[in-house]
C-alpha cells in the first residue's frame, strides 16, 4: 500500500477531533498541499480522507457498494432511524423505489403554488427600510413550505409546531456528538443530552400520530399521502407507519437544514454583492416582466441558477461519511475493511487546483461551457451516484422560486455593522443574516396573505 501522510492537527488521544469541530473549515483547507487522499484521527482510530475528486468519486459511484454509510450516519440514526439516507445496498434501492416518485422532477411541480403563496405572504409583509433577520423570516418560510408539501391536510397539527420547536435543539446536537471522539459524552446525564432526547422523542411521536391519522384517508396530492400509497412493483410491498415516519422526519430535515441554509447564504451573497443582485433583477425583469411569478418562468431563469449553483458550491455539505465493508482500493491505496472514509464536498468545492480563485463568488463559472471542464467527483451539493438526493429538483425548486419572488419584489442590503460569519453544525450556517430591504419600482408587488392578493 502506497504511504498516506496524515493530516496536521493530530493530538493525543483525542486524534483530529479538536480540529474538526473546532477548526474545521481552515482546517479542511489547510490540506490541499496533499494532493491524494490523508490519514484522519477520530480518537484512536484513523480514517481516510479523499482530496483529489477521482479517488472520491471511486467511493461514492463506481465502488459504492464496497462501503455502508458510516458513524456519521450511525450518529443521525436515534432521529430519523433506517430512512432512506441511512440505507445501503438492496434496502436502500428498495426504499429508493418507494421514495423516488414523490420527489420525480414532473411531480415537483405541483408544489410550484405553495412555495410561491407561501413566500409572497412571507416577503409581502415585510416593511421597506425595516432592518429583518432574515435567517429567521427563512426558517420559518421553510417550516411552512415543508408542511403544506409534506402533510397540506393537517398544517395545524401538533407535529409542525413540535418540528418547530425541536428541529434546533436536534441539528445542533448532532453536530456535537457526529464527530465527538467517542460516544462517552452523550451517554452523561447532562442537562444538554436531557434536552436532545426529549426533543427526538417529542418530534418521532408527534410525527406518529399524524401518520397513523392519515392512514385509510383520501390522498391529498401531498409528499405524505404519496409515500403512504408508494408500493414497489416487484413485489407490491409498501412501508410501514415507522418507516414513514423516519422518511418525513428525514425529509423536513433535509428541509429546514439543508434548503434553508441555501437560501440563507443566497440571500447573504447578493446584499454583499450588488452587481449579481442587479443582474438577476434584469433577467427577472426581462422574463417575468412585472407580472406574477409561474412555474414556466423559473425554468427560463439561467443566470439565477448559476448563481445557486455557486452558492451551492460555496457552503455546500462540509463533512459526511462511508465505511468500508471489506478491503477496497482506491488510486493506489489499499483501504482496509472496517475503516471510515470522510466525504467532504466542501473539500473539493474550493479546491484550487480545480476552480480558479475559490472563495470567490463566480457564476460564470456554471455556463455551458465552463461546467463542461468541472472533473466528476468535484462539485456534490446534492450527492452523486446511487445514493444521490432525492429531492434534489423539489430542492432547486424551492430556491429559484423563494429568490426569485424575494427579488422581483425588493433590494437586499447586508445592515451596517453587520459580522456575518460561518458557524458549522450539521450544515455550514451564517452566525445572522441583518438585512434591510427596499422595494423595487418596477417589479409587481406582492402583498401578505392576508390581503388575499397573491
Amino acid at each position: 500500500m502506497t504511504s498516506v501522510p496524515v493530516a496536521p492537527g493530530n493530538l493525543p488521544v483525542i486524534g483530529h477531533a479538536w480540529m474538526v469541530r473546532h477548526r474545521s473549515l481552515p482546517w479542511l483547507r489547510s490540506l490541499y498541499p496533499y494532493e491524494d487522499i490523508v490519514k484522519v484521527y477520530l480518537g484512536p482510530k484513523a480514517a481516510y480522507l479523499p482530496i483529489a475528486p477521482e479517488l472520491l468519486y471511486e467511493v461514492l459511484v463506481t465502488k459504492n457498494d464496497c462501503f455502508s454509510k458510516g458513524p456519521f450516519y450511525e450518529k443521525m440514526q436515534p432521529l430519523i432511524g433506517n430512512s432512506l439516507g441511512m440505507l445501503a445496498g438492496d434496502a436502500h434501492s428498495l426504499r429508493r423505489r418507494l421514495v423516488q416518485p414523490a420527489f420525480h422532477v414532473n411531480i415537483v411541480a405541483r408544489y410550484f403554488d405553495v412555495i410561491r403563496e407561501q413566500t409572497a405572504a412571507v416577503s409581502g409583509a415585510w416593511q421597506p427600510g425595516r432592518q429583518l433577520a432574515l435567517d429567521d423570516e427563512i426558517t420559518g418560510l421553510m417550516l411552512a413550505i415543508s408542511a403544506r408539501s409534506l402533510f397540506s391536510a393537517r398544517v395545524e397539527h401538533e407535529a409542525v409546531t413540535a418540528v418547530q420547536r425541536t428541529l434546533p435543539v436536534v441539528m445542533e446536537g448532532f453536530f456535537k456528538r457526529a464527530w465527538a471522539a467517542t460516544r462517552l459524552p452523550e451517554k452523561l446525564p447532562t442537562a444538554q443530552n436531557r434536552r436532545f432526547n426529549a426533543a427526538v422523542r417529542d418530534l418521532r411521536r408527534a410525527l406518529f400520530d399524524l401518520i397513523i391519522e392519515y392512514r385509510g384517508e383520501e390522498d391529498h396530492g401531498d409528499v405524505l399521502s404519496m409515500l403512504l400509497g408508494a408500493r414497489d412493483k416487484s413485489t407490491g410491498q409498501g412501508m410501514s407507519d415507522l418507516q414513514v415516519r423516519d422518511e418525513v422526519i428525514g425529509l423536513l430535515t433535509a428541509s429546514c437544514e439543508d434548503i434553508g441554509t441555501t437560501l440563507a447564504w443566497a440571500f447573504w451573497s447578493l446584499a454583499k454583492n450588488p452587481l449579481e443582485q442587479e443582474r438577476i433583477h434584469a433577467e427577472l425583469d426581462t422574463v417575468v416582466a412585472g407580472r406574477r411569478i409561474e412555474y414556466a418562468d423559473v425554468e427560463r431563469l439561467e443566470y439565477l441558477q448559476c448563481f445557486l449553483n455557486e452558492v451551492l458550491r460555496l457552503r455546500p455539505p462540509w463533512l459526511t461519511t462511508r465505511h468500508t465493508q471489506r478491503p477496497v482500493k482506491i488510486g493506489n491505496y489499499t483501504i482496509p475493511a472496517n475503516t471510515t472514509i470522510l466525504v467532504s464536498p466542501y473539500l473539493q468545492h474550493h479546491n484550487p487546483r480545480i476552480y480558479q480563485n475559490p472563495e470567490h463568488l463566480d457564476p460564470e463559472r456554471w455556463g455551458s461551457e465552463n461546467r463542461q471542464s468541472i472533473p466528476r467527483g468535484a462539485y456534490i451539493p446534492f450527492g452523486t451516484g446511487a445514493h444521490v438526493c432525492p429531492g434534489r429538483h423539489f430542492a432547486m425548486l424551492v430556491a429559484r422560486t423563494v429568490v426569485a419572488i424575494v427579488l422581483t419584489q425588493w433590494r437586499l442590503e447586508l445592515a451596517s455593522g453587520a459580522k456575518v460569519k460561518e458557524r458549522v453544525a450539521v450544515s455550514i450556517h451564517p452566525t445572522e443574516l441583518p438585512v434591510a430591504v427596499t422595494p423595487r419600482p418596477s417589479g409587481p408587488m406582492y402583498r401578505s396573505a392576508r390581503s388575499g392578493a397573491h
